[in-house]
């Protein structure tokens, strides 16, 4: 379907070139010959005029040519430059009516299919990201959770993945949780589903959220940590770019926090290992520190009576606020727990960072499925 699409936009470019060939007299041809007027002869622009508006038909052409190769490439631009050369083409060929009466239609229908057009080039990224992630993951042997292990670390986290993890559980080495709930944007909340992919080892994750802001036209968030690296890319219909951002170290830290923390859905992968480390606080408390490559994270675990996860802390997570980043306190609350893939996890939890007039949440979500 992609290089379909991609043919179709080459196609519709090389469809542009009489419009500049004819008035430059580059071509004669008895369904458009040459004149100097557009707007159905209202308007005589003259020699000069024409050759300017040929030029017009040209670079239009060319940038539908280009637009061509960048989706069929993936490349995050493409769908933006598609909306804007239709448009732009859609004007050239009103003022070439009757001639161009074709391209109308066919501007038209491009601009109003464009959010499907977004939305699939949008999965395929999102696949491929996946399939980068899955790459990644180191292949180990089939292995099962032993609570001789337990002793080794504090005791509430003993308590608690005692309770989680039954006899003989599978060692999660990549696993999927389906995820829906509100995020906000500005000051709304809105409904979001999401799918998010882990992997263990190495620490690895792609969150694809689709975010209902308007009919039709949803906000699609790609949030990913693959190979050590992070990436946070944010479109409305699949079109228009909000968010950007990869290779910062913050950005690095933050979303190995965010994986640390979220490991709470596939609780065996906070068994301790070579780089993950347990530190004790006091009887509900304890300390998780994740090595990633360059990246070392720390992250708070607090644990009630029930030997539950309730909150999971940072005092210090990079937020970003107008391309800055400065630190700033961030916790995650969890609530209702139930049995997944064979694991007792929190199945509702809220999001926060914390200012100075106390905690502002930004998602609230509950895991509807865990699939291994």
């Amino acid at each position: 379907m992609r290089y379909a699409i991609a043919a179709f936009f080459l196609a519709h470019g090389i469809a542009h070139l009489p419009g500049f060939a004819v008035p430059w007299r580059l071509l004669s041809s008895p369904e458009m010959p040459y004149s100097t007027t557009i707007l159905s002869g209202r308007w005589d622009v003259g020699p000069l005029g024409i050759r300017v508006v040929g030029l017009s038909w040209l670079i239009v052409g060319v940038a539908f040519a280009a637009a061509a190769i960048g989706y069929a490439r993936h490349s995050p631009w493409a769908v933006m430059l598609t909306a804007a050369v239709a448009a732009t083409s859609l004007v050239l060929s009103v003022l070439n009516w009757p001639q161009a009466r074709i391209g109308v239609f066919v501007n038209l229908a491009v601009l109003i299919m464009l959010p499907l057009i977004g939305q699939l080039a949008w999965r395929e990224v999102s696949a491929l990201r996946v399939q980068t992630l899955m790459a990644s993951a180191d292949p180990r042997p089939p292995r099962t959770f032993d609570a001789a292990c337990l002793e080794a670390v504090p005791r509430p986290v003993a308590r608690f993945l005692a309770r989680s993890l039954a006899d003989a559980q599978p060692l999660i080495d990549t696993i999927q949780v389906e995820q829906t709930g509100e995020f906000r944007l500005g000051e709304v909340w809105r409904p979001f589903q999401a799918t998010q992919r882990f992997t263990v080892e190495p620490a690895g994750f792609v969150w694809d959220a689709r975010i209902a802001m308007m009919p039709l036209v949803p906000v699609l968030v790609r949030d990913s940590y693959v190979a050590g690296s992070a990436a946070m890319r944010g479109e409305i219909g699949g079109i228009y770019p909000v968010v950007n951002q990869s290779g910062r170290r913050e950005l690095d830290a933050g979303a190995l926090q965010r994986f640390l923390a979220e490991t709470v859905w596939f609780p065996t992968a906070l068994l301790p290992r070579d780089n993950l480390k347990w530190d004790p606080i006091d009887d509900h408390r304890a300390r998780a520190t994740l090595t990633d490559g360059h990246t070392t994270v720390s992250l708070e675990f607090r644990f009630n009576n029930a030997d539950e996860v309730t909150e999971v802390f940072a005092p210090d997570r990079y937020a970003e606020d107008g391309g800055r980043y400065q630190r700033k306190p961030w916790i995650v609350r969890c609530s209702e727990y139930g049995t997944h893939a064979g694991m007792r996890i929190p199945v509702q939890c809220e999001v926060a960072w914390i200012e100075a007039s106390g905690p502002a949440p930004y998602w609230r979500g509950r895991v509807i499925d865990v699939t291994k």
